[in-house]
């Protein structure tokens, strides 16, 4: 059974307040410490409102490197994209100075993408001090999907690169995600979503009674968990 600090809500609007201001403070402590700080976050819906509340923090937003879990191989203005949902929702108001590295990469096809990234993702030699992930209903989180054919050289510690191309066969686009090696060991990692039937599905997962890749990603992961879910 996982060991995490579970924060749970009446109302995501409570959520969302309070996963924003956790976050905040842990990017200005760790500018305190290191004069930086890295932030991993997540595509989707459920990310929108805490991002915006996020985005007004009073954090030196300068000094913080802002990526993606993960993202869809399409277009930087793609309804689809991560990417213009980040910069949409949260790359505004004080947080419009943070530095956002993407992984779009137009003039190179995705199976390039890995190879191309790692000069640009040094940083991430060492842990990111931040990473908000989410869950789809099939246990996936970032695109470490459990229908990739490839998916147990997914969740392997020796992937040698910072990114890795998956081809969910259940989810429509080719994905660029974060390796799990990357993720494991991000200094805090906050579980964000919503609904009782993730929460549901994600009991299962906690209890070992069911097998998902945000399962082995939470098993192996070296820093902090914490969950934060609103009905």
């Amino acid at each position: 059974m996982l060991t995490l600090d579970e924060h749970l809500f009446s109302t995501r609007a409570q959520l969302d307040t309070a996963l924003s201001g956790k976050i905040a403070d842990l990017l200005a402590n760790a500018i305190d410490e290191k004069n930086a700080a890295t932030l991993v976050l997540s595509g989707g819906n459920t990310p929108k409102g805490m991002l915006d509340r996020l985005s007004q923090y009073d954090v030196a937003w300068d000094r913080v490197t802002v990526l993606l879990a993960d993202e869809r191989w399409v277009t930087p203005d793609s309804e689809r994209s991560n990417e213009k949902m980040i910069r949409e929702c949260f790359l505004k108001n004080a947080a419009r100075s943070a530095h956002f590295q993407g992984m779009q990469v137009a003039h190179l096809g995705a199976y390039n993408v890995p190879d191309y990234l790692e000069d640009k993702l040094e940083f991430l030699d060492h842990p990111a001090d931040v990473l908000v992930l989410g869950m789809g209903e099939d246990g996936h989180t970032a695109s470490l999907f459990p229908c990739a054919e490839n998916i147990e050289e997914l969740l392997s510690n020796d992937n040698q690169l910072k990114t890795v191309v998956v081809e969910p066969k259940t989810a429509p686009d080719l994905r660029i995600s974060l390796s799990f090696p990357v993720l494991k060991r991000s200094d805090n990692i906050f579980v964000h979503f919503t609904g009782d039937l993730k929460k549901e599905i994600f009991q299962k997962i906690s209890s070992g009674y069911l097998t998902a890749p945000l399962g082995a990603l939470l098993t192996a992961a070296e820093g902090n968990i914490r969950l934060y879910w609103a009905s």
